[in-house]
Order: C-alpha cells, then sequence, then structure tokens
C-alpha cells in the first residue's frame, strides 16, 4: 500500500512537472480572460453598485427633485442601470421644465454630488430674489416684501412648523424656522 502511494504520488508530480508549463499557460489565458470581463463590465457594475447605494441609503425616490453631476430634474423612473429625470431649468431658481428628459447612470452617484430638493417632501424653503436699484428705498422694499411673504405663507405656518417639528425628530435634524424673512444683501 505504502509503494502504492508512494508511486502514485511521484505519478501525479511527474505529471505537474510535465505539464507545468501548459497548465501556467492556462491559468495566465483564464486570468487574462477574467480581467478581459471585468473591463468590459465595468460600467455596468458601477451602474449596479449605484443602484445599490441609491436603495441602501434612500437618496431619492419617485417624484423627487434632484440634481447630479449638472443635471436638475423631477426623478420620473429609475432601474438597476439607470434614473430619468424630467429637466428643470435653467439655473438653480428656475421650476420651469425645460421638456427634456434626461437618463442618468446610476455610476453618477459615486463620480458626483448627489443633491435631493424635496427631502423633506412636503413643504420646502424657497429664496426668492428681487433685485433692487441704488435708487431705491431699501426699507420700504423689505417692509412689503415682508408682508408679502407673511400674507401668501400664512395659511400653512401652522402645518409646515409641526410637519417640520416632527421630522426633527425623525430625522435627526435641526428644523428650519418657517417664518417668512428678508434678507438684504448689497
Amino acid at each position: 500500500v505504502n509503494l502504492r502511494n508512494g508511486l502514485l504520488f511521484l505519478f501525479i508530480l511527474g505529471m505537474i512537472f510535465i505539464w507545468a508549463p501548459q497548465l501556467q499557460t492556462f491559468a495566465v489565458s483564464v486570468f487574462a480572460v477574467a480581467v478581459a470581463f471585468v473591463l468590459a463590465t465595468k460600467e455596468i457594475i458601477d451602474c449596479l453598485s449605484g443602484s445599490g447605494l441609491r436603495v441602501l441609503t434612500k437618496a431619492y425616490s419617485l417624484g423627487d427633485r434632484i440634481e447630479i453631476g449638472g443635471i436638475r430634474g423631477n426623478v420620473v423612473d429609475h432601474n438597476a442601470l439607470t434614473t430619468t429625470v424630467l429637466e428643470i431649468g435653467p439655473g438653480q431658481t428656475s421650476h420651469q421644465y425645460t421638456g427634456r428628459a434626461m437618463v442618468i447612470p446610476n455610476s453618477f452617484i459615486f463620480d458626483h454630488p448627489l443633491t435631493n430638493e424635496t427631502y423633506t417632501k412636503k413643504f420646502r424653503l424657497h429664496i426668492v430674489t428681487v433685485p433692487l436699484s441704488t435708487d431705491d428705498d431699501w426699507r420700504t422694499a423689505e417692509r412689503l416684501l415682508l408682508q408679502a411673504g407673511e400674507e401668501e405663507s400664512a395659511p400653512f405656518l401652522e402645518e409646515a412648523r409641526m410637519y417640520l417639528k416632527k421630522l426633527e425628530g425623525k430625522l435627526w435634524l435641526d428644523a428650519p424656522s418657517v417664518e417668512p424673512r428678508v434678507t438684504i444683501q448689497l
């Protein structure tokens, strides 16, 4: 039995030495094919990973207004590889649809910062810029703008205050003040 096991061991060792160059060539070929496969599917792997990150972090969902990679719009569809947004623009302060649908690969999540403008869902802070000339009475303009903001937001203030207070405890964030305010910049 020992002789048979010893001869079997020598036979296997001999085969390894005889076939070693061919086995090495085969291993290199398999490795090269594996590397080529990974390189060829890198973007798909990145998109799938981005989709996983989106799901795990709940970064955005259908209906959210996001900005990523200079593209800003409302999310109308998302799947494992892409996110489709209806573009809004021009610029940061516009809320007009441009009529274009943008398909963004989910790999953008790794390469670009993502802004979700509707994270609080129901209520948002809007900033309205009103330019004045140097000849205008800024004190009167400030008073009139504050009065207009208070009149327009009055029906929503209490509900917004309660909603944001509820989010404050749930999401561990400091709720912004819902009171209208005017800021003067020179």
